[in-house]
């Protein structure tokens, strides 16, 4: 039957009416459509007419809730809850017209049960309650009642149909990014909302934030937001159905007490306020954390009595107020302690500092030369040691490097020769406990993850996911010890340094990849001069890099479904930056076609997030396989840059394989490579790719491999190692990239060894034999820059400075002066950093660094010498110094100039002689023989009344050897008195001269003599070889010095065994310088004489006067083999 139906009706033009028809039905089929037709006759003779028609279903009460309830629930995309309610509405409809079934009873009884299990959405689950009071009643139920039961479900069903209608209509699904955060005092902390709106129609939201402890603040940037069907808000994302609105809370804690504590955004649909969500944020109190992170001497080195003062460098993050206290030790070499400062108090606060406290100062009176450790420790108001807040530093008493020169021989003999002149340095600073201190932090509004060094400025990227703010901050680091958040670009992307300018690689918004140019002729507040938009979109930025006049973008998309990764597709993109204010894109590296995902760019293969580069060649990481790299290997691509224009040809490089390249063996994927000089370090995993955790990670172990890159076309693989210890997975280590530092030290960021976090450095200077030094971090390191001894690095929670100068070593410069073209070519042991060439002097520099593994070094080198004469002292280096760097302490040494000097080859003995006028005074000479050969000199007196002196005219000397010649010297009677100097001068036919200054005094009466008696007795030569039992023959020479006749008696005194013969044992000779007697002395060396000098000694005795005696000594060699010949008979008849 119908109700409703009222007719006629009259209307007017343009006026309209609504009635409202109801259909009872009588005894009709459950579960059956029946048709129904409503016929409107209308005009002036009823002539028109207008029809619809309706279907009307025939259902059991309650079934039509259910089914209805179905439809929405699948609109909503609640699939499982729209097929349990599809069932129990079928169900329901048998059990209304088989009331007595006990087959539909329970099948509705237990769709009902499943349905209640199913309402766990809290806007569904309020229904519950109805639902299953009905299901108790049902299954109470007889048939005589069983359709009042079912009369009453329906009622219940009807409230979840009206709520689930609403939900297809503005349903939404919410949650923050991130949802989780560290307390910080006064710190805003910002959470970001997902959004997306899942209804079939245009719906605001209302937003509002619970649920606030007292004294923390917070508030939304905005109160509302509108969002069409299906259309989401995404953090850090835009594109398809995003809208690129960032909607977010900041909450703030207070200053003095940090609390953990929930909190919610609730959102509520303006249209239907009962549909109302909320998202949960929460945050959680940091672990409490006073670590002593450098204990600083100053000065660093001092010498014994000087002050030295202690300051600590505590990293505080408390989470309440509190007092402490710290004192330090100092200790020597042996660990015993020699100074105890006294406690002094210190207040901590609630904000996370890192601040220096000075302790007080010692004196180091007393103490020795030598390094000395200053152990600081922390305790509270009890006495009670406070865990992590201990910390060492080191003093030197002395200066901490030595320095000193010399040569070797430091005499020459007169004319030609060559020196060697070493330089020896050393090191009294103690490396052995090197260890990397965290000395500065910087806390930017923002998560930074990149970062690029210029000069006292750094460069840190900003990332929009997850919280942080889309811009690049820069922090001042002219005081590393307090580094300062300045201006920031109001753009994110991957940064680095090209020339003068930051170079920004952002990622794609929708239009392409671009390249942004910032002028740093202001350093502090960066300019933007150029952008460029490559066009490359539907990948994702991986780094940036500049090298020459070139920039590139490591490009990457990895795509899976379920836990298959189907596709790998990384790239490179190109820029010539050769005019900076107008940079061109050269496109994409590899022109590969695909056939399938077209929209997605890139060759098959996996490209790392790093490059490097040296000279013309780019160092690409990549790998042998496609996909995901199983059963790959890590290879580093060569690609020639010297001619950018070539890369541009999209007919050129279509796949890694185009290109030259050298495997990693022990590798499946490469992650990281920088270059310092002639060695590259690359990082890779030994692993491919695996899905964990619902994205693609990499897998397996820390791989390290040491190249050779004096050719960068032909790098060599020169050492790997192998970290089991350091495992690519999706909760530890997921990426690491390699930074190149001074003096082969690398670092390597996003490490974690087991559970810690870690900042890793590796010393290379021993390929075979890598040094590694880890520091423990509360934050994943995700990039790295060196500036001297100083380390910058980023992670999440800003960035952190670094002192490396304990492992990186005492820094040490060497120059010295030395004469133009002195120099012998090839001599050096330790070539010179640099040579510079001078007008009269050439400089050498050298550059050393002394650490744990080299304390000492000496450096040698051979320089020539021309023309010495005897007696001169001639410079062969100029001025020297030493200038170093030890603890971040200057310091030099000057050097003085060093000199070779030439022996006299004359000396007289006595240099002064008084006698009367008249009265004969001998003086000593001694000649020698500096050379290596013979050499006659001629002698002469000069500076005296002719007559005066009698000296021999030639004298021969044996090589390295001396000869005494006796000078005497008789003035006349009468001769005035008064000192009378002379000199006498020997020279050889080369040229030599050598002379010597002798002076006599005449004083007192003169002395007329009727006879007068001398002598002077010389042996030559003064040394002479034989061997076993043969014999050395030598020349002893007998002048008299008197003034009559004489005759004098020879004597020897040899070594025990030996024998000698005179050819005259009586000399008679006459007196004159030049009527010497020259007897042939043959001495016999006994067989079995050990080999060796032997001295002996030949005595002249005057005849006349045995008061008048000399004595000559002279020395025999002896060898290890002899020989005697002799001729028998020595005479005979010729044929």
């Amino acid at each position: 039957s119908i109700t409703g139906l009222e007719t006629p009706i009259n209307l007017d033009p343009g006026e309209s009416l609504t009635r409202t028809l109801t259909f009872t039905a009588n005894g009709l089929e459950l579960d059956t459509d029946y048709y129904a037709k409503v016929v409107a006759t209308y005009g002036e003779s009823g002539d028109k007419e207008k029809e619809v028609s309706l279907r009307i279903h025939i259902a059991a009460p309650g079934s039509i809730q259910a089914l209805n309830s179905a439809n929405y629930a699948e609109t909503t995309g609640r699939d499982d809850l729209a097929r349990t309610l599809e069932t129990l509405g079928h169900d329901m409809g048998h059990l209304y017209q088989e009331q007595e079934s006990e087959v539909y009873k329970s099948r509705v009884i237990s769709g009902l049960s499943n349905l209640i299990g199913q309402l766990d959405d809290p806007l569904l689950s309020p229904f519950a309650g109805a639902l299953n009071t009905s299901l108790n009643t049902i299954s109470n139920s007889t048939p005589d009642n069983m359709e009042t039961a079912l009369d009453n479900l329906a009622s219940a069903l009807s409230g979840l149909e009206n709520r689930l209608s609403i939900l297809a209509e503005h349903d939404f699904e919410c949650a923050l990014r991130p949802n989780s955060a560290t307390a910080l005092p006064e710190t805003p902390t910002r959470f970001n909302l997902y959004l997306k709106n899942k209804g079939n129609k245009t719906t605001t939201y209302d937003l509002s934030l619970s649920d606030l402890p007292d004294g923390v603040s917070g508030e939304l940037n905005q109160a509302s937001i509108t969002l069409p069907p299906g259309y989401s808000i995404v953090p850090g994302l835009s594109g398809t159905n995003i809208l690129p609105v960032e909607v977010y809370v900041t909450i703030t804690q207070p200053a003095h007490e940090l609390s953990a504590f929930q909190f919610k955004v609730n959102i509520t649909v303006r249209e239907a306020p009962d549909i109302a969500r909320a998202a949960d944020g929460s945050f959680v109190a940091r672990d409490e954390l006073v670590s002593i992170t450098s204990v600083v001497a100053t000065p660093a080195f001092t010498e014994a009595g000087g002050e030295v003062d202690v300051k600590a460098r505590v990293l505080n993050a408390v989470n309440s107020d509190r007092t402490v206290f710290f004192s330090f030790a100092v200790k020597d070499s042996a660990g015993t302690e020699v100074y105890r400062s006294e406690a002094r108090e210190t207040k901590l606060s609630v904000v996370s500092s890192l601040d220096t406290h000075d302790l007080g100062t010692f004196n180091t009176t007393g103490l020795s030369t030598g390094s000395y450790t200053i152990e600081v420790s922390g305790f509270d108001e009890d006495g009670q040691p406070i865990a992590g807040a201990k910390g060492k530093g080191n003093v030197l008493v002395g200066s901490p490097i030595n320095a000193s020169m010399w040569l070797t021989p430091d005499t020459l003999p007169p004319g030609n020769g060559i020196v060697t002149c070493s330089l020896s340095i050393s090191s009294l600073v103690d490396y052995s406990e090197g260890e990397i201190s965290l000395v500065g932090l910087a806390d930017p509004p923002a998560n930074i993850y990149d970062l690029a060094v210029y000069g006292d400025y750094v460069y840190a990227g900003g990332f929009g996911y997850y919280g942080g703010v889309a811009q690049t901050m820069v922090i001042d680091v002219s005081d590393p010890l307090n580094p300062s958040v300045g201006d920031s670009l109001d753009v994110y992307g991957e940064a680095t340094i090209a020339g003068d300018n930051l170079a920004v690689g952002s990622a794609d918004d929708g239009s392409g990849i671009k390249l942004r140019l910032y002028s740093l002729e202001n350093p502090g507040s960066p300019q933007k001069t150029s952008e460029v938009n490559s066009g490359i979109r539907n990948t994702y930025t991986t780094s940036v890099f500049t090298h020459n006049n070139m920039a590139f973008i490591t490009t990457d998309v990895i795509a899976r479904s379920g836990n298959n990764i189907f596709l790998n597709r990384g790239d490179v993109v190109m820029f010539d930056i050769s005019n900076p204010s107008e940079p061109q894109s050269l496109g994409l590296l590899f022109h590969t076609d695909h056939t399938t995902y077209t929209k997605w760019p890139g060759s098959d293969f996996d490209i790392g997030q790093q490059l490097a580069a040296k000279e013309d060649t780019l160092m690409i990481l990549s790998t042998t396989a496609p996909g995901n790299a199983e059963e790959g290997t890590g290879q580093v691509l060569l690609l020639d840059i010297s001619k950018p224009s070539n890369l541009a040809d999209p007919n050129g490089i279509t796949s890694p394989s185009d290109l030259p390249s050298v495997e990693i063996p022990g590798t499946t994927l490469l992650t990281g490579i920088a270059v310092q000089g002639n060695r590259a370090l690359v990082a890779g995993s030994t692993g491919s790719y695996a899905v964990l955790s619902g994205h693609p990670r990499r897998t397996g172990k820390l791989v390290l491999a040491v190249l050779d890159v004096s050719d960068p076309q032909n790098p060599v693989v020169i050492a790997t190692r192998e970290f089991p210890e350091i495992e690519f997975n999706d909760t530890g280590t997921t990426n690491v990239k390699v930074t190149a530092g001074p003096q082969n030290i690398f670092s390597l960021s996003g490490v974690v060894i087991g559970d810690q976090l870690v900042l890793m450095l590796v010393d290379i200077s021993d390929p075979q034999n890598m040094v590694v030094n880890t520091k423990d971090v509360t934050n994943k390191i995700v990039d790295t820059k060196f500036s001297g001894n100083l380390l910058y690095a980023t992670n999440l929670s800003g960035l952190s400075v670094y002192d490396i100068g304990t492992i990186t070593g005492s820094v040490v410069t060497a120059r010295v002066q030395i004469p133009k073209n002195s120099l012998v070519p090839g001599s050096f042991n330790v070539e010179p950093d640099v040579a510079t060439s001078g007008s009269e002097f050439d400089t050498l520099t050298w550059k050393r660094t002394f650490d744990a593994a080299k304390t000492a070094e000496t450096i040698s080198w051979q320089l020539s010498v021309h023309g010495l004469v005897p007696g001169e002292a001639r410079e062969v280096t100029g001025g020297a110094i030493v200038t170093f760097v030890a603890d971040g302490t200057p310091g030099s040494i000057d050097i003085p100039t060093l000199k070779v000097a030439c022996k006299q080859i004359l000396s007289l003995n006595p240099s002064t002689q008084t006698m009367r006028p008249g009265e004969q005074a001998i003086y000593n000479v001694i000649v020698r023989n500096l050379s290596d050969r013979p050499v006659e000199y001629d002698l002469s007196v000069g500076g005296l009344e002719s007559g005066w002196a009698q000296i021999p005219s030639t004298i021969s000397v044996p090589a390295q050897d001396e000869v005494n010649v006796g000078l005497l010297i008789k003035t006349d009677a009468f001769a005035a008195s008064g000192e009378y100097g002379f000199i006498v001068q020997a020279v050889t036919t080369e040229g030599i001269e050598g002379s010597v200054h002798g002076t006599l005094v005449l004083d007192g009466p003169p002395l007329v003599h009727s006879d007068a008696y001398g002598i002077v007795v010389s042996v030559a030569p003064g040394q002479a070889t034989a061997g076993q039992g043969t014999e050395a023959d030598f020349i002893v020479r007998v002048t008299n010095t008197g003034n009559i006749d004489d005759e004098f008696n020879l004597s020897l005194n040899l070594p025990s065994g030996f024998s000698g013969t005179f050819s005259e044992e009586h000399v008679a000779v006459s007196p004159g310088i030049d009527n010497f007697r020259e007897i042939s002395l043959s001495v016999k060396v006994p067989e079995g004489t050990a080999s060796g000098q032997y001295p002996f000694s030949v005595t002249a005795t005057s005849a006349s006067d045995p008061s008048v005696s000399l004595t000559e000594n002279a020395k025999i060699l002896v060898t290890s083999y002899g020989v005697k010949v002799e001729i028998d008979p020595v005479s005979g008849f010729p044929n």
